[in-house]
C-alpha cells in the first residue's frame, strides 16, 4: 500500500496495539479483532490506512504457508477497501506526545521500544535512516529518562545513537518488500 502524505505509522496507540499482537503466539482472529477494534475506536483516515497497511503486510506473511489465513485476511482487506473514506477526518496530531505516552505502562512502552529498536537497527545497519521512527523513538526515550525508567543495555539509546552515526556514513542498501 502506498503511504499517503502526512499519515504516519508512528502513532503511539497504533504502535502499542501492533507490538502487542505481534508474533505467532497471538491468533489470527485476535490480531484481526485488535486492529478492527482500533479502527472502530478512531474512525480516522489515518487509522484506516494503518489498519489496511497492517492487514496487507499480515497477509504477505501467510502467503505460501496458510491459504485459509490468506483468504480470511483478504476478506478483511476487502471490507476496508469497500468503505467510504470521504467522510473520515484526519487525526489532529498523529504523532506521539508526552501526554499520550504517560497513559501507557512502562511495560507497554518498553516492549514497543524493543520492537522498534530491532526494526530500526536492521534499517540502520543497511544505511537506511527513517526519520519518523527515529523521531518517535527519541520521544519515547525522553519519557524513559523523565520517569527514570531503566532500559536494558542491549536496547540502549547510546547504541541507537551509534547505529545512527554509522548509518549516516553508509549507502542505503535496505530493500523493501513493496
Amino acid at each position: 500500500m502506498k503511504k499517503t502524505k502526512d499519515i504516519t505509522k508512528y502513532n503511539l496507540k497504533w504502535q502499542i496495539i501492533r507490538s502487542n499482537i505481534k508474533g505467532p503466539s497471538i491468533s489470527l482472529h485476535s490480531k484481526i479483532k485488535a486492529v478492527s477494534d482500533y479502527f472502530n475506536s478512531e474512525k480516522t483516515i489515518d487509522a484506516y490506512e494503518r489498519v489496511l497497511n497492517y492487514l496487507e503486510g499480515l497477509q504477505m506473511g501467510y502467503i505460501g504457508k496458510n491459504q485459509k489465513a490468506v483468504d480470511q485476511i483478504e476478506q478483511e482487506i476487502y471490507k476496508y477497501r469497500e468503505m467510504n473514506t470521504s467522510e473520515m477526518l484526519k487525526e489532529p496530531n498523529g504523532f506521539i506526545t508526552f501526554n499520550d505516552a504517560i497513559k501507557y505502562s512502562f511495560k507497554d512502552r518498553y516492549n514497543l521500544w524493543k520492537d522498534l529498536f530491532i526494526r530500526n537497527r536492521k534499517w540502520l545497519k543497511n544505511g537506511y535512516i527513517q526519520k519518523e521512527i527515529n523521531d518517535f523513538m527519541d520521544i519515547l526515550y525522553r519519557l524513559f529518562q523523565q520517569n527514570q525508567e531503566i532500559i536494558d543495555k542491549s536496547y540502549s539509546y547510546e547504541t541507537l545513537e551509534q547505529l545512527r552515526m554509522d548509518a549516516s556514513k553508509k549507502t542505503n542498501t535496505h530493500k523493501f518488500f513493496f
